[in-house]
């Protein structure tokens, strides 16, 4: 779904605006995305609470989110403005101003940073690059489909909305659009997408409400003392360390109270797996990583979690996904020392302490698979 949307944006985004025609019919399609805009250059901003999901073709939730957000796009320039807190770790804001967006990643000291929304494109905040919190693309949405069709009075929890629906085909699949436009205040409260598969989500706003023009400092985030900016996109991030070096070594203990030592492992195959509890790849590959280790008696599997807080135990919580694997934190010395900025990553090393095989997942969308590929031809030899 989220690679759809980005299909979607960068259509919209390379078309120039129509000229308005509209009647001023409140059920008119057009006239209710233009008032949604019009809302936001009255001189306001706008508090509200977000909640998201994802489902996948079997309607089966992949992902559920909420928080709290701030919108403006003050007149006369009209330049949007957003911040994002979610409940989840209300501590990683996201900002948006009309330098890029800024994301706050506590857990690493960084501030990702891009020139554009876009970023937010393969993240579970994709709904807030189609909502006109944070740009043209709805507004783009419509001229571009005028087969939009208002679909009655509806509502948003208890506040009214009126309901239009649109379907945008793409190469290779049908798209249904479900936006509700608050009655009152001209937002969407509501929007959703399904794809032909029954892949979609939706996100909805509640308590919204008018509120004075804060400063624009409040749509932007500053670097504390020891943290660093990198590239939302990766583009900077260092690529995993070369093949055939000798891979650095390392003394952590595991989710037992044992020692975990590479050097202690010399003679052995290894396989290391940087990962996060609170990632959702991650914990995904937990079950994966598992039936590596039971498909090669040979192998050994060690999970280092990565950028966890002191209250979370990944031993733990790696059992409870059925992960029968040792498990250590990794500190930052070994994070460093692996060139780790994004999980999940991989490593396998050698009897003879060099490396066989580097990847990230950011990076290549099938590393897991080709890791699954690499040690079954290495074990065949």
């Amino acid at each position: 779904m989220r690679r759809l949307v980005f299909v979607l944006l960068a259509l919209a985004c390379a078309l120039p605006l129509r000229a308005q025609t509209a009647a001023p019919d409140a059920t008119n399609p057009d006239t209710l995305v233009l008032r949604a805009y019009q809302a936001l250059l009255d001189s306001t901003a706008f508090a509200f609470r977000y909640s998201a999901y994802f489902q996948d073709s079997n309607g089966q939730s992949e992902k559920a989110i909420s928080g709290q957000g701030l919108a403006m796009a003050p007149p006369p320039e009209g330049l949007f403005h957003l911040r994002i807190t979610p409940d989840e770790a209300p501590e990683d804001v996201i900002a948006l101003d009309p330098r890029g967006l800024q994301w706050r990643f506590t857990r690493a000291n960084r501030i990702y940073i891009d020139s554009t929304a876009q970023g937010l494109l393969n993240t579970e905040y994709v709904f807030f690059v189609m909502h006109p919190f944070s740009g043209l693309w709805l507004y783009q949405l419509h001229q571009q489909n005028p087969g939009a069709v208002y679909a009655g009075l509806d509502a948003v929890g208890t506040r009214p909305c009126h309901r239009v629906n649109l379907t945008v085909d793409v190469p290779g699949q049908q798209n249904s659009f479900s936006i509700c436009y608050d009655a009152e205040l001209a937002l969407p409260t509501e929007l959703g997408v399904l794809n032909s598969q029954g892949a979609g989500g939706k996100l909805q706003l509640t308590d919204v409400a008018r509120t004075a023009l804060p400063d624009t400092s409040a749509f932007s985030l500053p670097l504390p003392e020891g943290w660093t900016y990198a590239n939302l996109d990766g583009s900077d991030r260092p690529p995993p360390l070369n093949l055939g070096t000798a891979a650095p070594d390392f003394s952590l203990v595991d989710g037992d109270g044992q020692p975990a030592r590479l050097a202690d492992l010399r003679g052995k195959v290894v396989l290391l797996d940087f990962w996060g509890t609170w990632c959702g790849p991650c914990v995904a590959d937990l079950p994966k990583m598992q039936a590596l280790q039971d498909a090669h008696p040979d192998l050994v599997v060690l999970g280092l979690a990565s950028y966890e807080d002191d209250a979370t135990d990944p031993a733990a919580f790696a059992r409870e996904h059925g992960a029968t694997y040792r498990i250590a934190n990794a500190d930052t010395t070994v994070l460093n020392a692996y060139n780790v900025r994004a999980v999940p990553m991989y490593y396998v090393i050698g009897r003879d302490g060099t490396i066989l095989f580097g990847a990230i997942h950011d990076d290549e969308e099938d590393a897991g698979g080709r890791l699954e590929t690499f040690l079954r031809s290495y074990f065949a030899r």
